[in-house]
């Protein structure tokens, strides 16, 4: 706890947060603008924003110590793992609450076409949360693997989150690259879904997507930790 409450000293000090706080909130109420917006639909566009907000906060929050901080930190938590896992959850605590934002403004302000069922505030909490994971995983994955500028990075970043998105599409038009777009996050099945009735978001075929979405995460967090602990990353 006191290394999550250091962290958030440190982050609220940098105030690097303002800029993707302020474009999020806005593109929320931008997003709401007009009544009527279907439910799930809405919630899968919310979800896709914040996979890209949560990339550049994450971003932030890795590179917000210097590396004396970094080095000092190392050796006092006698572990990278431990940094990295300090680092990985105060990533997502920081994050949520947008994604809190995201589901509360429309139903606040009535700009669903009906009242949402309970059913479709959880969908849209779970959605949220896991593409939260998604981007706050995937982004630090990234930054570990690379030795490039910020620039490269950024560049990496937003190609992998494209063409995850865009897997599905992409597929459709050149089926042999399903042997290797297997790779990337399977976001764009899942947001596919949301994009549907609520009885295609309770059907086996959502659920399936989803363990393969936790399958593919846990495999990721695996990897992140075995080829952070063994870098010279930070």
């Amino acid at each position: 706890m006191a290394l999550i409450n250091y962290h958030f000293k440190n982050f609220i000090r940098s105030y690097k947060w303002i800029g993707p706080l302020i474009i999020f909130l806005l593109l929320v109420v931008i997003l709401y603008t007009y009544s009527g917006q279907p439910i799930l639909s809405s919630f899968a566009s919310t979800s896709m924003l914040l996979l890209f907000i949560s990339a550049w906060i994450t971003v932030i929050v890795f590179d917000i110590d210097s590396t004396k901080e970094k080095q000092l930190l190392f050796t006092q938590l006698r572990s990278k793992k431990n940094y990295l896992t300090s680092k990985l959850l105060f990533s997502f605590i920081i994050i949520l609450p947008l994604g809190l934002w995201a589901i509360a403004y429309p139903i606040i302000t009535f700009r669903f076409e009906h009242l949402p069922k309970l059913i479709e505030v959880l969908v849209g909490i779970y959605s949220h949360i896991i593409i939260i994971a998604v981007g706050v995983i995937m982004t630090t994955l990234i930054k570990s693997l690379t030795k490039v500028s910020d620039k490269l990075i950024w560049l990496f970043i937003v190609l992998m989150y494209l063409i995850s998105m865009l897997r599905g599409t992409i597929i459709q038009s050149f089926p042999i690259l399903k042997y290797i777009l297997w790779i990337f996050p399977p976001v764009s099945d899942f947001l596919n879904i949301l994009n549907k009735s609520l009885t295609d978001v309770l059907s086996v075929s959502f659920l399936l997507i989803n363990f393969w979405m936790i399958g593919y995460l846990i495999v990721m967090l695996i990897f992140l930790y075995t080829i952070f602990n063994n870098s010279e990353y930070m």
